[in-house]
């Protein structure tokens, strides 16, 4: 993985939150449930960014199979968080944010493993005297 690449995910996160709170304090104002709704979508996005990151690079390597796998995993993780927040009366939509955001923050660190594991390693080299 090249060095630019590695600073990419942190950098995309980071930017993501700092957008949140610019929106929050110059815009919106957002307070309660609303606050949560913004920071984990903005933040949450992010995330999906980071895995069609992981996506593009698998898929740019040949590896076909992981992107299509880390792929249904969001698409899987996405469906059975509906599917547990839909249980309930309350706060529906705030379960349902928090709950994506946590499903795909656990795809986005099982696709980075994947990854780091999938790279070539470099040879020791043994100096002789």
């Amino acid at each position: 993985m090249r060095l630019a690449e590695r600073g990419l995910t942190p950098a995309v996160l980071s930017g993501a939150l700092v957008f949140a709170v610019v929106v929050d304090h110059a815009l919106l104002r957002a307070r309660g449930d609303e606050a949560i709704w913004l920071y984990a979508s903005c933040f949450g996005t992010a995330v999906l960014v980071a895995v069609l990151g992981y996506i593009q690079r698998f898929a740019v390597d040949g590896r076909l199979d992981r992107s299509l796998a880390s792929l249904s995993a969001v698409i899987v993780a996405c469906a059975a968080t509906a599917a547990l927040a839909a249980v309930g009366r309350v706060n529906v939509v705030t379960r349902y944010t928090l709950g994506v955001l946590a499903a795909d923050l656990v795809v986005l660190l099982a696709v980075a493993v994947v990854h780091k594991r999938s790279q070539p390693t470099l040879p020791e080299v043994t100096c002789r005297r």
